[in-house]
Order: structure tokens, then C-alpha cells, then sequence
């Protein structure tokens, strides 16, 4: 099909929009609410308006991303009508929005002051009398009603991971989100890195760590998770250095750190107790299949939705494994320092790590890279540093795998032979990465999946169940892209369970 765009012959598939296609054309039309890589697209912000002319009917000024591209339909996205409604739109947006831009969390990154700049509207408008400027905590999560402009993609993304713990009250202009509180919210973090302004942010503890990080009285030790490198690749995408870890070891030094250790042990702990409760398990006809625990969003998920598996969960919790191998007392006779005096900081891409007990601060890679800019580093500067030892009895395994998983790890520490792994299509667009092993004379199957929707089809099986353990991820794609790692741009593949 045929249509033409901005004086431009453009071809399209029916049933596209026109937001859509221009996009794949070459032409910037200004858009807040539609976010492609959820195929969200609900048309109540306004602001991707163009002009378009059917075929047989008069010109009309429509929204792009609900608009249907139609054969022989002429379009313009830049006329002075056009960019006069789209700039209204986005006054009328920041006539509800709460300006506290200096201290926002998406200061340098907010969607609403791109696209204020990209229609050339140099003056901000003053946020109207009336607002509350109170935000409300809820765990590791923060929301400001405030700064909400009403696009519902945290709706969608919480949806879409089977969680649904985001709500949408009343309509248009007057939507409002359900606080916090009222929902079933699992602290994944992922409505944060779609939300286009500073209306969901993680509670940010980078001023109380840069705090730790320089009393003298203090020895701080900043933990490196095992995910966390995964995570920084995206948060420090700009940067033209290499070796972020190293480069960030040696600036946390010279932020204050005392010791600077990576957790990477931590998989193969965990796979070390997996293991032994799936063998367990296998050798007595206990129940199976096990279901991982180590991702904490996905145990909360399951305590508050699934109680009836509590008896099919893995002991062994990455939170809490964490906090006795870094155990303060432990860690302070190490380094010979009084324990009171000891402060541990980890650095994580998960959001509901915030709430592992045992740790001083937890910091996510975008707290990582505003602790950065607050003490004045440029990591392109700085000479890489290597960690500092740290003790732990666990012989060494192969690594956690691109998502964080520890599934072959488990499979390996049982002395199973992997002879196949393969994606699998679930329900509703959800996939699951099955792998078979020969363990002995005996085939055992695992399956590996990336949202809490998924493992719900899966514990809604768990009876006639093919697989001995089922290791779940409730973040699209494993623990480096937990509700810590940087935010989700249009460029960012992702899928939708």
C-alpha cells in the first residue's frame, strides 16, 4: 500500500499507523504516550498530532500513533497549524507538571523538556498553584502524582509482566494512577524505566552512600553484584572508556571506599544450594518442579499470588545468601575494623534488592552514575583499578549466563551432561528457555522465564509438569535489566511478556 508523507511516496502494510510509519520513513513527529516497544499506544497525551488528507475527505489535524495509515492518504507533521496544536499540547502537559527539574531523577533524560526543546519552546511554564509536591514512598519506589503526565506506559509494562499491580482510575485529561499502596506492586522497578518523566523513580540513596563513602570514621566496602556489569554497559553506554568496572572501582576508591570487592561468587553459591535441594528432591520423589527463589521480586510475586508453591521454592534466596556471606560480623574481623564501624554498600540493577537486609545502601547503576556526576568523576579519566580480594569457600564455577540465570550452573553441579536447549513459545507472546540434560541413565529438563506471567502458566501446570526446576527472572531480560538498569528507550527491543 501507498501513501505519501511529507511530499515522500511511502509504502506500509495495512492496518499501521501513521506514527509508525513515519518513524521507519525518516520523519520526527513529537510523541509522549505511544512507546513502540510495549505496542503502546492509547492517544491520550496529544501530542504527535499531523495534518492528513484521505483520499476522498477534508484535511483534518489527527494523533499519529491511533491514526490508520489509508492508500492514497497525504500527511504533513510539520505545518504551522500542526506545530502550533502540538506545542499547545505540551504547554498544556507542563502546566500540570510539578518544574523541580534540578533535583528530578530523569534530570538530562526527561521526555517532557525533549520535546518541550525539540518544538523550540524556550520558556517553561510556572507549574500551577495547588500542587501537593509530596511524593509517596513505596519500598524501593517513589511516586510523584505531581509530575504525572498521564501516559500510561507503567500501566502497561506492569501488566505485561503479570503483575497488574498499576491501575488506571477514571479517563482522558482527569486518569489517574492508584497509589502504590493500594496495589500488589512485586518492587520489580520496570514501570520506572518506562516512565518518561520523574513520576515513578527509585528511592535514591546515592547522597547517603556518598555520606559513608567519606566519613573518616567509617570503612565502607562497596559490593559489586554479579549482574551489575551487565547492567552499566547500558547506563554508561556514552562513555567512550572501557573497563567501566574497574574504571568505577578505582572512583569509588577515591570516593572514600575502604574495599572494593565483586560479588561474583554469589552464582555459585546459590547454585551450590540449589543443587543440593534438586538432588534432594530427586532422589526421594519429594515435589517437583523446584522453583527458583533467588530473584526477590519473583518470591514476592509468589508469596502474595501463588502461596500454594511455598512448599516448591528453592531455600536458597539470593537476599538473604548475600547477607550471610557478607555477614558484618564476618566482614569485620576480616578487615579488623569494629563492627559498628562498618558500612556495607551494594551495587545492584535490582530494585528489590533495596529491601535485602544487611546492607547500609543499595545502589542501583543509574544511582551509580548520578554518584558519579555528584562527586565530580569522569570515568574517561580514570586508570582502572582491580578489586580487592575477599575470602569465600565456594570452588569456583562457570559464570551466571547472559541473563543472570543459574540454571546450567545447577545442572553442571550435579554432574548432568546439557545435550539440548532450546526457546519455546508459552501463551500470550511469552517464552520460555528449556534446557535438557542427561543426569546418569536419565533425562531431566529445566526451563528458565522472564516474567511472572509466564511462571504463572508454569505454576498453573506445576502437576503434569516436564521439568525438574524452573528458574524465574522477573524482569524482561534477567537481572542485568532489573528496575536499576537505564531506562527503556524506543530503540530498546523488549518484549511484552
Amino acid at each position: 500500500m501507498n501513501a505519501i508523507i511529507n511530499g515522500k511516496n511511502v509504502t506500509f502494510e495495512a492496518g499501521e499507523n501513521i506514527l509508525a510509519v513515519a518513524k521507519r520513513n525518516g520523519f520526527f513527529i513529537p510523541s509522549l504516550c505511544a512507546f513502540m516497544p510495549l505496542d503502546h499506544k492509547p492517544g491520550v497525551c496529544r501530542v504527535c498530532l499531523v495534518e492528513c488528507t484521505p483520499p476522498s475527505g477534508s484535511t483534518c489535524i489527527v494523533p499519529a500513533c491511533v491514526t490508520p495509515l489509508e492508500e492514497g492518504m497525504r500527511v504533513e507533521t510539520a505545518t504551522a497549524a500542526v506545530r502550533a496544536r502540538q506545542r499547545m499540547q505540551v504547554e498544556l502537559l507542563l502546566f500540570e507538571h510539578r518544574l523541580s527539574c534540578e533535583s528530578c531523577s530523569r534530570l538530562g533524560s526527561c521526555e517532557l523538556q525533549s520535546l518541550r526543546e525539540a518544538l523550540g519552546m524556550d520558556a517553561l511554564c510556572p507549574a500551577p498553584q495547588g500542587r501537593t509536591g509530596v511524593a509517596t514512598t513505596a519500598g524501593p519506589l517513589v511516586r510523584d502524582m505531581d509530575k504525572c503526565v498521564r501516559c500510561l506506559r507503567c500501566v502497561t509494562m506492569c501488566r505485561n509482566r503479570g503483575v497488574s499491580a498499576l491501575r488506571a482510575d477514571s479517563s482522558g485529561r482527569e486518569e489517574q494512577i492508584i497509589e502504590f499502596t493500594q496495589s500488589a506492586c512485586i518492587r520489580c522497578g520496570q514501570c520506572v524505566r518506562v516512565c518518561p518523566v520523574g513520576a515513578l523513580s527509585e528511592r535514591d540513596e546515592s547522597a547517603s552512600a556518598l555520606d559513608m563513602l567519606s566519613a573518616p570514621d567509617l570503612f565502607t566496602v562497596a559490593v559489586f553484584s554479579a549482574s551489575i556489569s551487565g547492567a552499566l554497559k547500558g547506563v554508561f553506554s556514552s562513555l567512550s572508556c572501557t573497563e567501566p568496572e574497574g574504571r568505577l572501582a578505582a572512583a569509588l576508591r577515591h570516593l572514600g571506599a575502604d574495599a572494593v570487592i565483586s560479588a561474583d561468587f554469589a552464582p555459585a553459591i546459590l547454585a551450590a544450594n540449589v543443587s543440593t535441594d534438586l538432588a534432594e528432591r530427586l532422589a526421594t520423589g519429594n515435589v517437583l518442579p523446584l522453583f527458583s527463589a533467588s530473584c526477590p521480586a519473583w518470591v514476592n510475586y509468589a508469596e502474595q499470588k501463588l502461596p500454594a508453591l511455598s512448599p516448591q521454592l528453592c531455600s536458597a534466596r539470593t537476599p538473604q545468601m548475600l547477607s550471610v556471606v557478607l555477614n558484618k560480623g564476618k566482614m569485620a574481623a576480616y578487615y579488623g575494623v569494629p563492627e559498628e564501624k562498618l558500612r556495607i554498600l551494594l551495587l545492584s540493577p535490582c530494585t528489590a534488592m533495596k529491601e535485602a537486609p544487611g546492607f547500609d545502601a543499595v545502589l542501583s547503576a543509574r544511582a551509580l552514575f548520578r554518584l558519579m556526576n555528584i562527586g565530580g568523576i569522569c570515568l574517561d579519566t580514570v586508570t582502572p583499578e582491580a578489586f580487592d580480594p575477599f575470602p569465600v569457600s565456594e570452588e569456583p564455577l562457570p559464570p551466571a549466563g547472559e541473563y543472570g540465570e543459574i540454571s546450567g550452573a545447577v545442572l553442571l553441579k550435579l554432574g548432568a551432561q546439557i545435550r539440548n536447549q532450546v526457546q519455546t513459545s508459552l501463551p500470550e507472546g511469552g517464552r520460555i528457555v528449556e534446557t535438557e540434560a542427561l543426569l546418569g541413565s536419565n533425562v531431566i529438563r529445566t526451563a528458565l522465564c522472564f516474567s511472572c506471567a509466564d511462571a504463572a502458566i508454569l505454576a498453573s501446570q506445576a502437576t503434569d509438569s516436564p521439568y525438574a526446576f524452573i528458574e524465574v527472572l522477573a524482569c524482561r531480560g534477567g537481572c542485568p535489566d532489573g528496575g536499576g538498569a537505564a531506562e527503556i528507550s524506543e530503540d530498546t527491543p523488549c518484549r511484552t511478556k
